[in-house]
């Protein structure tokens, strides 16, 4: 039987907002359990014309895109939960790995870094991150990574989103190899609020209408035409905008979080 290694996150990260409150907070949560099976051929390698190496994968749905780092492929997998869900574990569970020498002296493809729209100052050569390329270390470090971060969903529901990423392959590039899995079993121990959360919200718009102060009548006019169709609406001059935030643009983005949680605001013009 081959064997199985594990990687393993372990976190716990309730998201709150100071807007919203539990309801009847006598009920135990329990802890749930989403799992997901992958599958993944061997690498194929292909040499591009300025002689790279490019990867191509089977069962991976994207490669990763970090600026001057080595284009590798991804399978992305997003979870969708209530807002106020703990993330309790994250287990990926794998094949043995299999190790396979690259032509030696040469690269996998680095991704690129994006260019100036004018001429000036374009790089003859495909720039690459010598702290990565020089090293042998396996890039990425581990079989997966995540990120867990908050927002709507496609019904304007407040939601936790939990994005992982599976690396099938890591690559050495001072040794020139890779080290690839064939089948990988994503395991993500989670907890539910367990009360609903609701807003507390005394107003409830649907759009919000954010405008400088030269156009506050027109824009005023153009809430009371949403408002006879029944789109409640709200008109705000961004002179007014002066809450947490380090620039103008900074407190626009936080007043906009803020009209979403206290408001229940699901467009913004």
């Amino acid at each position: 039987m081959k064997n199985r290694y594990f990687s393993i996150a372990i976190v716990a990260l309730l998201i709150l907002s100071s807007a919203v409150v539990a309801v009847g907070a006598s009920e135990v949560p329990t802890v749930s359990v989403k799992k997901a099976t992958f599958t993944f051929s061997s690498p194929e390698i292909s040499q591009t014309d300025d002689n790279f190496i490019k990867l191509e994968v089977s069962g991976a749905t994207t490669t990763t895109h970090t600026d001057g780092a080595p284009i590798l492929p991804v399978r992305k997998v997003v979870y969708e939960f209530p807002m106020g869900t703990i993330i309790k574990n994250i287990k990926l569970e794998h094949n043995d790995a299999t190790t396979m020498k690259l032509p030696e002296g040469m690269k996998i493809l680095p991704c690129p870094t994006p260019l100036p729209l004018n001429s000036a100052n374009i790089p003859s050569s495909m720039p690459m991150d010598e702290k990565i390329y020089g090293s042998s270390n396996y890039y990425p470090e581990k079989w997966f990574s995540y990120s867990i971060k908050v927002g709507l969903n496609k019904d304007n529901e407040r939601t936790t989103f939990l994005i992982v990423d599976v690396y099938p392959v890591r690559y050495s590039p001072k040794n020139d190899e890779i080290v690839y899995i064939t089948d990988a079993n994503l395991k993500v121990s989670y907890q539910e609020p367990a009360t609903k959360f609701e807003s507390k919200v005394k107003e409830q718009y649907d759009l919000l209408i954010i405008s400088a102060s030269a156009y506050m009548n027109e824009m005023q006019r153009l809430a009371d035409h949403k408002e006879s169709h029944g789109i409640k609406t709200k008109v705000v001059c961004v002179d007014d905008i002066n809450g947490q935030g380090r620039d103008k643009q900074e407190k626009i983005k936080y007043y906009i979080k803020d009209a979403i949680e206290n408001w229940n605001v699901k467009y913004v013009l």
